[in-house]
């Protein structure tokens, strides 16, 4: 094989860089347009403090990552491999904000059915049952979100949790999101999830954990980055990938990009894997007789992150802090400190980092980084948060990210299928990761595509068809909290 390149060296694309560096070497090279790699999962200092950065998905939330234990073992092994005893294990305290009061976080279905009094607890049995007895069981594609999780959880339910949920996430009516995001938060109230819940009340369950290198969740990235270097393979970050040529049977024959320096280079390939937004890679490919790229009309669900430090410190011992309802703007704060001893603990302030869902151009999206600041601090006070011995933070900054929640509309897939349909019509283009596919999904679930599809070339030798299958899986993630 010629040269593979692999366009984003998030999570992904360096996942698969790596791994196909050990057979091809030099042979591989990623452009990457940001001066650093990682994506989506970095962490960066500034002055004495360190940051993380991204999405790994929780309910709300995408600023600081972490591994549940409940994934992938091929996946824990090569993290175990990538971080070796700075991989922390690490007790789980979050609490989430609903209606005035605190839940540990995930809460449980008993957390959930038994968390608000006696009265509200029969309000939600009472919908729950008659909602299993009168519901559907189908996962019908023309179903909202709002009509499929009322038939399944009950409506008191729905309106306690999962609505101020999807209209926070999304920013619309549940009732205009399609059922697909629905399916899997549901299962909180299927059989064997509420057995397993029973269960633990009885037993000596012990706490939930979580792990996380100790250097920040960047620390993975970079340490891909090295391993893929020291194989021989080629890493060109601050590149502007200015075009895609095609041979006349729709095969990728070369990427030009504007390097780092300003010159232009341009590099042939046999092969590509794009691990970039989906609307990017559709716009870069001119197919022939195409002029212009046809309208990408699905749309993304932006993140602006809040990063205050300040004197105050969070109350009790629980890292995280989420707020699932509208009326506040924080989605949830997260102090990395408690994440790992390494981090911040010297400076004698708090970091937190704030993650607040919005869209781009929207009114947080546009606003300043002080507004923000003093809008969030009061919010954290309402909830009783803080210990009150600051009245203000001494420093505050944030990023903003356009595309971090794909917005699963009605009608979502049959545009999605339109943009895939194009784009497979280049032989030897693929496609995998959260932005890529147009996914929802965690930090593992990016690493665990790419060894599929590393697995792939070496068993399936280039099949489309057989890719495209296995691409299919991916949309059965069960996307972890």
């Amino acid at each position: 094989m010629g040269k593979i390149v692999i366009l984003g060296a998030g999570v992904t694309g360096l996942t698969a860089a790596w791994q196909l560096s050990k057979d091809y070497g030099n042979k591989v090279i990623v452009i990457e347009n940001q001066k650093s790699v990682g994506g989506l999962a970095t962490t960066f200092r500034r002055g004495s403090a360190s940051f993380d950065l991204g999405s790994h998905r929780l309910s709300v939330d995408s600023g600081s990552h972490r591994f549940h234990p409940a994934f992938d073992s091929r996946i824990f092994k090569l993290i175990q491999d990538l971080c070796g005893d700075s991989l922390l294990r690490r007790e789980r305290k979050g609490l989430l904000y609903i209606r005035g009061k605190f839940l540990r976080y995930p809460p449980s279905s008993l957390d959930i059915l038994f968390g608000f009094g006696l009265a509200t607890s029969c309000r939600f049995l009472k919908d729950f049952l008659t909602a299993r007895t009168n519901g559907h069981n189908g996962h019908a594609p023309d179903h909202d979100f709002e009509t499929y999780t009322v038939s399944k959880v009950g409506k008191t339910l729905y309106d306690y949790f999962y609505k101020p949920y999807a209209v926070k996430l999304w920013g619309m009516p549940p009732s205009g999101i399609a059922s697909d995001p629905a399916v899997h938060r549901v299962r909180k109230f299927e059989g064997q999830s509420l057995l397993n819940d029973f269960k633990k009340v009885f037993s000596k369950f012990g706490p939930d954990n979580f792990y996380y290198p100790a250097r920040g969740i960047g620390q993975i990235a970079e340490e891909m980055k090295e391993r893929f270097l020291a194989n021989g393979g080629e890493l060109r970050c601050g590149a502007q990938i200015g075009d895609m040529r095609f041979d006349h049977d729709a095969r990728v024959r070369s990427i030009g990009f504007r390097s780092a320096s300003g010159a232009f280079e341009e590099v042939e390939t046999d092969l590509v894997l794009s691990t970039i937004p989906l609307d990017s890679l559709h716009h870069l490919v001119r197919l022939a007789g195409e002029k212009e790229p046809p309208l990408f009309d699905l749309k993304w669900r932006a993140l602006r992150i809040l990063y205050l430090l300040t004197d105050d410190w969070l109350r009790g011992d629980s890292e995280t802090y989420y707020f699932p309802e509208p009326k506040i703007m924080i989605g949830r704060v997260s102090d990395v400190s408690r994440y790992s001893p390494a981090l911040n603990q010297a400076l004698g302030q708090t970091v937190l980092t704030v993650e607040i869902p919005c869209s781009e151009g929207d009114e947080i999206w546009n606003a300043s980084d002080e507004d923000l600041a003093r809008r969030c601090l009061e919010e954290m006070r309402r909830a009783g948060l803080g210990n009150g011995r600051a009245a203000s933070v001494a420093e505050s900054f944030s990023v903003k990210l356009p595309n971090v929640y794909p917005l699963y509309e009605k009608g979502w897939r049959e545009r999605y299928e339109r943009v895939m349909a194009r784009l497979r019509q280049i032989e030897n283009l693929y496609l995998a990761g959260r932005s890529a596919l147009f996914l929802h999904c965690n930090i593992d679930h990016c690493m665990s595509m790419a060894m599929d599809f590393v697995d792939f070339l070496s068993r399936q030798n280039g099949d489309r068809k057989k890719w495209e299958e296995i691409q299919k899986g991916f949309f059965n993630y069960r996307v972890r909290e």
